[in-house]
């Protein structure tokens, strides 16, 4: 640690064994931000967004949401900014009988949920904590940070399900592959047979009668007692 403050062990069957610092007990740069354990990056990112939705002169904050893998459209949370919503920091909302907080969300000025806004520094929000929606995202803490957003969107890393258009690729690749698989396996074989009929006129043009092909049909044999099984296939058959 670079700040020398107390720290604690996490150690659990979720995430990688880590050290954290003891909640409001260290200055530290990289933990300041507000929330337990926030970074400065997710913090400042917080900032960000919320001071260019309060600026009046602002227009455009873009984003773009993917529908699948074949397509993506482009949101201004500007378009939002109508009727009285307003955006709030740590907001609490009741989701499968559990009280779930957005980093950032778009709230009418009755308190209905509009949209929400999740800032990911080292842990991605897992889909089951949240609405099964489209009316929230999933921006990186740099990509915010760096963005200029009345120019270019910000890209959400939520992954939605596929349509039928990218299941019907998907399923033409895996069909491909396993073609493939099954090619390379017959060739293998081919080959193999080959070998073993190269190996077999190999022992034939011999004349001596003690050469004999194993009877595992992979190597000769020149035994002069007469055995028709290498030493390999008679050792496995005494174990």
């Amino acid at each position: 640690m670079h700040c020398n403050g107390p720290v604690v062990v996490c150690k659990g069957p979720k995430n990688i064994h880590h050290f954290r610092h003891k909640a409001n007990t260290s200055d530290c740069v990289e933990k300041r931000g507000g929330g337990n354990g926030m970074t400065l990056e997710h913090r400042f990112a917080q900032n960000k967004l919320l001071r260019m939705w309060d600026d009046v002169e602002c227009h455009k904050i873009l984003i773009r949401q993917k529908n699948c893998n074949c397509s993506s459209n482009i949101i201004n949370l500007m378009d939002f900014r109508v009727d009285g919503n307003v955006m709030l920091l740590e907001y609490r909302q009741k989701h499968n009988d559990k009280n779930i907080s957005w980093d950032l969300a778009i709230v009418s000025k009755y308190g209905a949920f509009i949209f929400g806004i999740e800032i990911e520094k080292t842990n991605r929000t897992k889909e089951t904590n949240r609405p099964d929606t489209k009316n929230w995202c999933e921006l990186l803490a740099n990509d915010v940070n760096d963005n200029i957003f009345g120019q270019t969107p910000t890209d959400c890393k939520r992954e939605p399900p596929l349509c039928e258009y990218c299941l019907f690729i998907l399923k033409r690749k895996q069909e491909k592959l396993e073609q493939a698989r099954r090619f390379v396996i017959c060739n293998r074989l081919k080959l193999e047979e080959i070998e073993l009929k190269k190996k077999k006129e190999n022992a034939l043009k011999n004349n001596c009668d003690c050469v004999h092909l194993c009877s595992c049909h992979r190597c000769t044999i020149h035994d002069v007692r007469g055995f028709n099984e290498c030493n390999g296939c008679r050792f496995l058959k005494k174990i």
